[in-house]
């Protein structure tokens, strides 16, 4: 879709699984389920929609979903995929080759899983080996030093490759990628979590991450047990709700299966503040 003179497209990276109270965290089964549904081993399924960002002549791609570099185990733990269906769904607008960008919300592997394969003599090899990486220095840190809270989600084979990569660009902070296509760090999620806003001809959008991965947690208290700093996260999602809500932008959800992205309205019902999600179809 036409977003100003900036061309949007979401590209499926497929999907996985995870346990589904992690992801409404102390929000309480007999609430969640009315919205998903579990299986038998209580996980729900997840979206990986990933962007691709054509502006400026430049192809920019915003995460790269979870990769297959796993073993039989945890493929059959997270329902992961064997297919590339990522580079599959990217080749009807460029080649992995012409990517120039990719700028990553954060290192966790079902978002940057999917960098780097393994060819036929089982080596790693990047996957978009033209592109700069963008990571936020913080969570490059936290990647490189996972802790006993954190060691599931980042991957050693996720990161490999990265550190002798001339195309790592580690950022500190907000930072502006190209005209109109805007880091924001926002930690919560991750220590060095990042949106990215896109703003072209006074339209905007918000790439909202793990900070609101689906339209389930546009309710200000479903923030995943993930998170490290829930209350950041909370903080956080107040403000670009408001801004999202108040400035009519455009909101992209990662994972969410339904609805990758659509506007949203804020209204108080009872003194409750709630927001009303109105989905747009990508085309």
């Amino acid at each position: 879709m036409q977003l100003g003179k900036f061309n949007l497209q979401i590209i499926s990276a497929g999907c996985f699984v995870l346990d589904a109270g992690t992801l409404f965290g102390i929000i309480p089964k007999t609430i969640w389920q009315k919205q998903v549904i579990a299986d038998e081993k209580n996980r729900t399924k997840l979206a990986l929609n990933c962007l691709l960002i054509q502006a400026h002549g430049k192809n920019i791609l915003i995460d790269c979903g979870t990769g297959h570099k796993f073993s039989d185990k945890l493929k059959t733990i997270y329902k992961i995929n064997t297919l590339d269906v990522l580079t599959e769904n990217l080749a009807a607008f460029c080649s992995p080759h012409d990517i120039d960008y990719v700028i990553l919300t954060h290192l966790h592997f079902d978002h940057a899983g999917g960098l780097s394969r393994y060819d036929e003599n089982h080596k790693l090899k990047l996957v978009f080996p033209n592109a700069k990486i963008i990571v936020q220095k913080k969570e490059w840190k936290a990647s490189c030093a996972p802790n006993e809270r954190n060691l599931g989600s980042y991957l050693v084979e996720n990161i490999a490759l990265l550190e002798d990569y001339r195309g790592l660009c580690v950022v500190e902070g907000n930072s502006k990628i190209l005209p109109g296509i805007e880091l924001i760090l926002t930690g919560g999620h991750s220590v060095g979590h990042q949106v990215i806003k896109i703003a072209s001809q006074d339209k905007t959008a918000l790439f909202a991450g793990d900070i609101i991965p689906t339209t389930h947690h546009l309710r200000l208290p479903f923030i995943t047990s993930y998170d490290i700093q829930p209350e950041t996260t909370l903080k956080v999602k107040k403000n670009l709700l408001a801004h999202a809500a108040t400035d009519n932008w455009l909101l992209i959800f990662e994972h969410d299966m339904l609805n990758s992205m659509g506007y949203i309205e804020k209204r108080t019902d009872k003194g409750k503040l709630e927001y009303i999600f109105q989905p747009v179809q990508p085309v």
